[in-house]
């Protein structure tokens, strides 16, 4: 069964987290795959014993499992995860968070403190899996991102780094890190691997000097053709089948674009152009329900098909 098949044989109930388990002495390819090759890990500090990339990953994870087992009618077992997730999530942002910084230490060590290192990965992951107890927060995290200013994972980890942005509505942060254009030797961009490397498909690695025995065919690395769906057009299902899903636009930075999803109930397209006026159109497919989500300043106001709403 699934319930016997996690990590919460290592959670440890004083702290209320995990542990690294058998990995701790795991130095060279450290089991917990915090992101890879080791080069791409921002620095992360290995040596502590409550791992935040773990542990923010094991929130979902087990509100996951707590959905499965609610429907298939595992009640006691549903609360049981439900409460988990809860309690790891609180005890991340009371023993890992520094609201002073807006980011999460790499994780806790064996006495208790936090470690003294930010890697972007701590942060991304936890916004990636809605550890934060306010917009607020999540706003002051993706702010530490943007200061950043760049890419500190692979290609693989950036898949989490743009999800944590636009799930917590910071795409215009999510889109500047993904329309980098700068495509130089060396930098962990898209644009290296369009225009310098020449890629059709994406690389296993951001370039050579990175990772200098890389693939030129690892589908792990196309984080943005997920993010365009998901992210700039928030195209994401909210009942099984597409038979109810969302479209929240995140388009800052983008002047105009057009994408078309298919689903088992039909092709969803959706298209935008911002400029004097912001215009967007939606096609929603026969019998489903669409709930559009549109950017807006004070004092905007909305027309649906001509009409004033």
């Amino acid at each position: 069964m699934l319930k016997e098949r996690v990590y919460t044989k290592h959670y440890d109930e004083e702290f209320g987290l995990l542990t690294t388990g058998n990995f701790a002495t795991v130095t060279s390819t450290d089991a917990i795959l915090i992101d890879w090759p080791q080069i791409e890990r921002d620095g992360f500090d290995t040596s502590v014993k409550f791992n935040t990339v773990l542990n923010a990953v094991a929130v979902r994870t087990y509100e996951t499992l707590a959905e499965i087992a609610e429907l298939t009618g595992h009640k006691d077992d549903a609360d049981t995860f439900a409460e988990l997730a809860e309690d790891i999530k609180d005890a991340m942002i009371d023993t890992l968070y520094d609201a002073d910084k807006g980011a999460f230490a790499d994780g806790l060590n064996a006495d208790g403190t936090p470690s003294t290192h930010f890697s972007q990965h701590a942060t991304a992951y936890a916004l990636a899996f809605g550890i934060y107890d306010s917009q607020a927060m999540a706003d002051a995290m993706a702010a530490t991102i943007e200061k950043q200013g760049e890419i500190r994972m692979s290609v693989y980890g950036s898949f989490f780094l743009l999800k944590g942005l636009y799930d917590s509505g910071n795409g215009d942060v999510a889109n500047k890190l993904m329309l980098n254009e700068d495509d130089s030797e060396g930098v962990r961009t898209w644009a290296y691997m369009l225009y310098t490397l020449g890629a059709t498909i994406t690389a296993e690695g951001w370039n050579s000097k990175i990772k200098t025995n890389m693939t030129m065919s690892h589908p792990w690395g196309a984080a943005p053709a997920y993010a365009i769906m998901s992210g700039i057009f928030g195209i994401k299902p909210t009942k099984a089948g597409y038979e109810a899903f969302d479209v929240r636009f995140q388009t800052e930075g983008l002047t105009k674009a057009e994408l078309t999803v298919p689903t088992i109930k039909g092709s969803i397209t959706a298209s935008f152009e911002d400029g004097d006026v912001y215009k967007a159109s939606v096609i929603v497919p026969a019998n489903t329900k669409a709930t559009v989500y549109l950017p807006a300043t004070e004092g905007a106001t909305l027309t649906v098909n001509g009409e004033a709403a």
